[in-house]
């Protein structure tokens, strides 16, 4: 017959269990069938255990161990959690992790039904965001002339099912390319000339290069392939070359490296320039050692058109400080946010036109 085991050796037996305390015994001690409460000391959570499953069996915390039994309230967050589908009904009801849940898709909002756990553990995907069932070709047409930006066109060739390929065309620029339902249910329908993956020609690049402010092209550094191409540029300033990728030159707003100064240089000649958006809504009152650098820029890293309306040039940079900084003080901040420079926008006013008076003052207008 076995030996019953005391409540002293049960209770120093599980006392050494790492990782886990014991709270008090759920009831009297009678034996290791008697269930204990226990409490992890990783994440907090208390359970009831048999003695028995916890010396003999090592039992251990069921919510470290994936073993837990969940609500049907704490399930629905779980699934909401992830951010990928919206919980819309229990199938046959709430039993455990082998229920199945009535999911729609955030994306496309389509409906099904899909095991708890493999949409928590995100083992299963949208099956109409992956390709996996047909539309109709009305309900297709429907989906794609839904997305914000972009108009459906038409389909290359016919439709047959979600690897067809749908003509779509940019409500901003006007551009048309083809994408597959599949591509744009999972990956968005994306106009190729606004997101800036479109395959430009070696004579467009060219172009787009010239367009610079203050840049010429002179030749590529290797034969042209794509916008990590890297090509000879001049400056126009004060004649230097240098080599720079087409990326780093358009996107970036690399420019020539001798003329090219970090922050404002007071103690040489500088700048004070007056813009206007194109909208006429806003200006912005900024410094700059280097006028056509600076003007260059601004175009690549503003999010929106403007002209160039009035600069002052200073012998002493620290006059075009001084000047900015008064302009500044009178002004009303257009609130303006995200981009390079976006802190010197301001109302377009009485007092902004006050202060393009100033600076045309200084010009001797």
């Amino acid at each position: 017959m076995t030996k019953k085991l005391s409540q002293e050796d049960a209770e120093r037996r599980i006392k050494s269990i790492s990782n886990i305390n014991f709270i008090r015994w759920d009831s009297e001690y009678s034996g290791v069938k008697t269930k204990a409460v226990m409490k992890c000391s990783i994440d907090g959570f208390e359970w009831l255990v048999t003695a028995n499953n916890l010396i003999h069996n090592n039992r251990g915390c069921p919510q470290c161990s994936g073993k837990r039994r969940w609500t049907a309230i704490e399930r629905v967050n779980q699934i909401n959690d992830g951010g990928v589908v919206r919980f819309e009904r229990w199938l046959d009801g709430y039993s455990g992790t082998k229920s199945r849940a009535v999911v729609s898709c955030v994306k496309c909002d389509y409906e099904y039904d899909v095991l708890i756990t493999s949409i928590i553990h995100k083992r299963s995907g949208c099956p109409s965001c992956y390709g996996k069932i047909n539309r109709s070709q009305d309900d297709c047409e429907k989906f794609i002339s839904s997305i914000d930006g972009v108009s459906f066109v038409g389909w290359r060739g016919e439709h047959k099912n979600s690897k067809s390929m749908a003509i779509i065309k940019c409500d901003i620029d006007g551009a048309e390319w083809s994408q597959t339902l599949t591509s744009i249910t999972s990956k968005g329908a994306r106009c190729p000339e606004c997101s800036g993956v479109k395959r430009f020609t070696e004579w467009q690049r060219i172009e787009q290069i010239n367009s610079v402010t203050g840049i010429s092209f002179v030749r590529w550094l290797c034969d042209y392939k794509n916008a990590k191409s890297k090509a000879v540029v001049r400056c126009d300033i004060d004649g230097n070359e240098w080599s720079v990728s087409i990326d780093n030159l358009l996107t970036k707003g690399s420019g020539c490296p001798r003329c090219a100064k970090y922050g404002f240089d007071g103690s040489i000649c500088g700048y004070v320039y007056f813009l206007v958006s194109r909208c006429g809504s806003f200006v912005k009152v900024g410094i700059t050692n280097n006028i056509n650098y600076r003007i260059s820029y601004l175009r690549l890293k503003t999010p929106f058109d403007f002209d160039v309306v009035e600069y002052a040039h200073f012998s002493k940079g620290s006059d075009a400080l001084a000047l900015e900084s008064k302009l500044h003080k009178i002004m009303n901040s257009a609130g303006l946010s995200g981009f390079n420079g976006c802190t010197e926008w301001f109302l377009f006013d009485d007092y902004a036109s006050s202060a393009l008076g100033e600076i045309r003052k200084i010009n001797g207008a």
